[in-house]
């Protein structure tokens, strides 16, 4: 038979064994919580690369076949919207090639989703070559390469009829869009990028805008392959350099 001494003993044993599993539970689930959260984390990443790669294919060949149809259209038909993917609103307009060699599918407008995956022309700004055309890009992801360019640099830029034309950067700039607004106007042929600014602010939606301004130098005509070009782009920006 037990003492009292004996079985507040037991009691006080049962209740630190209770403790120490209550305790080793809930650092396993604990554990476990954070282990999914990473996964979660980890896989939402790389469906996000996935998806991102995924598209940069699909607009690449929706832009192959809108080069492929413009062969056979009369100059004055409208060119066809070729979606990279069925229930897509936005379409490819052209093709940038930044000085470095980086190439871009420039779709239709800047909604979210166009800026989603790729640079857009805004909407109402001239045709390339007809005045000044402005294409707009998110600071993170496909214009991140804009705080690189310099004065002198050359882009050249695709429209859908497979014409090419090369800007030369005439100046940069940092604008606060609450005291200056885009201006759709102008009758010289230029190339307007504007991304948002800082490139590396945490937070988006700031009222800053970096603005390249650059005007046509050069076109050549009936072209449907911009990377046919490109080691004479390149090669002319870096003798411009020197």
């Amino acid at each position: 038979m037990r003492t009292p001494g004996a079985l507040a003993e037991a009691r006080a044993y049962d209740h630190s064994a209770m403790s120490f599993n209550a305790g080793h539970w809930a650092r396993r689930g604990l554990l476990g919580l954070v282990l999914c959260g990473s996964l979660w984390a980890l896989g939402s990443a790389l469906w996000i690369d996935v998806k991102a790669i995924v598209a940069q294919a699909l607009l690449e060949q929706a832009w192959a076949s809108t080069m492929s149809s413009q062969r056979y259209a009369d100059p004055g038909q409208n060119m066809l919207q070729v979606k990279p993917w069925p229930w897509a609103d936005v379409w490819p307009v052209g093709r940038l090639q930044f000085p470095n060699g980086s190439t871009y599918v420039v779709l239709n407008g800047t909604s979210g989703q166009a800026l989603a995956f790729g640079p857009g022309q805004v909407e109402n700004s001239a045709a390339p070559g007809a005045g000044r055309t402005i294409l707009a890009g998110h600071r993170d992801t496909h214009f991140a390469e804009l705080k690189d360019v310099r004065e002198r640099d050359v882009f050249t830029l695709q429209d859908s009829r497979g014409v090419l034309r090369r800007y030369t950067v005439r100046s940069i700039r940092i604008v606060d869009s609450r005291a200056e607004k885009l201006h759709l106007g102008g009758a010289a042929a230029e190339l307007q990028l504007v991304s948002c600014y800082p490139f590396d602010e945490l937070t988006a939606g700031g009222p800053l805008r970096y603005v390249v301004t650059a005007e046509m130098t050069e076109q050549v005509s009936g072209s449907n392959d911009i990377e046919s070009t490109e080691q004479h782009v390149i090669s002319a920006h870096t003798a411009d350099r020197g």
